[in-house]
């Protein structure tokens, strides 16, 4: 049986004791490691039986000890696999900035299908920036827009200076809630 997580050394690390978590379970059930274009992935770290082309990575060796091998043969940085893992956990804490050393790190341990997950989940991005609609300021998450509160007559008017649009009334009175975009642009590529 499989265990469902282990430590291993990041390369160069073994001096500085640092390891690094493998949660087996995660990577198992993860769908860009289950597609079709990751079998060389699952070869190499052990989850599945090895192609007789591998032969540099015998039968014999542990999940474990796969995964260590893997590791230092691809010299697999802490912080590239450390974004491996945001990508499978919660995709939207990737920065953008990591994404070319994440697609590096995956095609060279036989992930393949590593551009297609990452160009879901930036289409997936642009699509919440392009829908993100909020009408009251508790709403507005993301802090996009400047509020104010006003009458009706108060949108023909310009508050401060600055155009604003009216978005929900508030409660029953005669108040509506008002919103400008902010100069600052959402970071999203």
């Amino acid at each position: 049986m499989l265990p469902s997580w282990f430590n291993i050394y990041t390369p160069g690390a073994v001096k500085n004791k640092t390891r690094i978590l493998i949660d087996l379970e995660l990577i198992k059930k993860s769908d860009i490691v289950q597609h079709d274009d990751a079998k060389i992935f699952r070869q190499l770290s052990g989850l599945e039986q090895r192609n007789d082309k591998l032969k540099v990575y015998p039968n014999s060796l542990t999940v474990e000890q796969s995964f260590q091998t893997m590791f230092d043969n691809f010299n697999i940085r802490r912080n590239d696999w450390i974004n491996f893992m945001i990508l499978l956990t919660s995709p939207n804490h990737l920065l953008s900035s990591n994404i070319p050393e994440l697609i590096k790190m995956c095609t060279s341990i036989g992930i393949f299908n590593i551009g297609q997950a990452i160009d879901e989940e930036m289409d997936r991005r642009r699509w919440y920036a392009d829908n993100y609609n909020p009408m009251k300021p508790c709403e507005d998450y993301k802090h996009w827009y400047s509020w104010r509160v006003g009458t009706v007559a108060m949108n023909h008017l310009s508050i401060e200076g600055k155009d604003y649009e009216t978005t929900t009334k508030i409660d029953n009175g005669p108040f509506f809630f008002f919103r400008k975009k902010k100069d600052i642009q959402p970071f999203i590529k």
